[in-house]
């Protein structure tokens, strides 16, 4: 729909838990980005205004590279960065007392809190957040069983006391995956549609 939209648009995919555990997928989707930054001139896209956009598991990794993953730019050259996040109901903080006992978790990290806490925190993309992060709407469901809507809740709380641009939109009693019911996913996309209006093509920042 993006696509039809305007927009050029990519789906990017990474290694799943079957093939390898973190950080195999979020160097996969660095990899993407970097990519993406380099041949804008060959596909005619800007590569100043890439958004990024991710949902449960997705969003957690587009969160790591948008804020910079250890530390380190998608681009290593420094001249580009993520313009715009969107993040639908992922999670931010691995550390939590819920995430860190969840066994999604654990398998994810190959690694238990007892054992190697640090995973779980270098894992969490609340930590990278700086005042330099991407303008980012998040989108969540309040009656979301799987990934807390505390989770964006603390995300938000984090960047806008950084002064990042944010928009947080909660879904009165709507669980994990609410997007695959069309009328979820068409408000979600006008959402997205504002957002990318005020800080993707006009470049308002």
């Amino acid at each position: 729909s993006y696509a039809k939209k305007g927009y050029c648009t990519a789906s990017v995919s990474y290694r799943l838990l079957e093939d390898a555990p973190y950080p195999a997928c979020v160097e996969d989707v660095k990899d993407a980005v970097s990519w993406l930054f380099r041949h804008g001139n060959a596909y005619g896209y800007d590569p100043d205004r890439i958004a990024i956009i991710g949902g449960s598991a997705g969003a957690h990794l587009a969160m790591l590279a948008a804020f910079g993953w250890k530390n380190h730019n998608a681009d290593s050259s420094g001249q580009h960065h993520i313009h715009a996040l969107v993040d639908i109901y992922g999670p931010s903080d691995l550390t939590t007392k819920y995430a860190r006992n969840h066994h999604l978790v654990k398998s994810f990290l190959a690694a238990t809190y007892e054992k190697n806490p640090a995973v779980f925190r270098e894992a969490s993309p609340i930590i990278y957040v700086t005042r330099s992060a991407p303008p980012t709407l998040i989108l969540h469901g309040t009656s979301d069983h799987l990934v807390p809507i505390s989770q964006s809740e603390k995300l938000k709380e984090k960047l806008d006391s950084l002064g990042v641009p944010v928009e947080m939109y909660r879904l009165p009693l709507w669980p994990h995956a609410m997007d695959i019911i069309q009328r979820v996913n068409d408000y979600m996309q006008l959402k997205m549609d504002d957002f990318f209006e005020k800080y993707l093509r006009e470049d308002k920042r």
